[in-house]
């Protein structure tokens, strides 16, 4: 009974999971390593500083940050912004510069729909410009949802260590160069499980890749929250390729 419980549990989740498509999450974790999600930070007459609780930007003259290369895969669609700060003006604009909403916040959360502008209906990349209105300022995190197709998944989450194995799936249209790796909270790479391998791809599209909870040397992780990172390279050059990554807890 025990077991068949967890199994229709690990099988809720696994629905939920796909039916929601996701969110593209920048906070602490990211501004450490924005390289591993494929972002680029571009400093403006500012100082970049990490805090326990998110990240902080000294203003100087005409002092931002800009956020490039926040993308979706094709079959995805912007959903909503939120964004938690103190003292922070912000700008949210398509790649080609089109506004999509801007505003200032003092202290607390923002949320917005954007799924109605074309830019977010689209799915195309989007930029998102933030400039510090005091000394005392900081952004807890930004959070961009989207719907659609979900390119990676992992289940069950929680990770259970000892009861079975993390089942990662993902998107393979076609024969593609497959790079797959697992990071701590820190931002340390601790699991090669694919590393630029030249993987066919079967009738259904999907792949799925086994993670028994450890290290490339073999040892037990911690609990806690792991990141999952994906890059597919696509051998045809009519498919895009693509970067995205997902998060994981795991328990001991």
């Amino acid at each position: 009974m025990g077991r068949n419980r967890e199994l229709f549990f690990a099988l809720v989740l696994f629905l939920l999971e796909a039916a929601h498509a996701g969110e593209l999450r920048i906070d602490r974790d990211i501004a450490q390593n924005p390289q591993k999600y494929n972002l680029l930070f571009e400093l403006n007459n500012t100082t970049l500083s990490i805090a326990p609780h998110g990240f902080s930007l000294a203003p100087g003259p005409n002092a931002g940050l800009t956020i490039r290369y926040l993308t979706v895969k094709p079959g995805q669609k912007w959903q909503s912004f939120r964004i938690r700060a103190t003292n922070i003006f912000y700008r949210l604009q398509a790649g080609d510069g089109e506004l999509i909403l801007q505003g200032s916040i003092a202290s607390g959360t923002q949320s917005h729909d954007i799924s109605s502008h074309r830019a977010a209906a689209e799915g195309r990349m989007l930029v998102l410009l933030l400039f510090p209105a005091m000394p005392s300022n900081i952004v807890q995190e930004v959070v961009l949802d989207y719907t659609g197709r979900q390119s990676l998944i992992a289940y069950p989450n929680p990770f259970v260590v000892g009861k079975g194995q993390l089942h990662i799936d993902y998107d393979l249209e076609a024969d593609a160069q497959l790079t797959l790796e697992i990071y701590d909270s820190s931002g340390r790479l601790v699991r090669k499980l694919r590393q630029n391998e030249l993987v066919s791809a079967k009738t259904h599209s999907k792949e799925t890749t086994l993670w028994d909870g450890r290290s490339d040397s073999g040892m037990a992780l911690a609990s806690g929250v792991y990141y999952i990172w994906l890059r597919v390279r696509y051998l045809r050059g009519d498919l895009p390729s693509y970067e995205t990554s997902f998060r994981v807890v795991l328990i001991r």
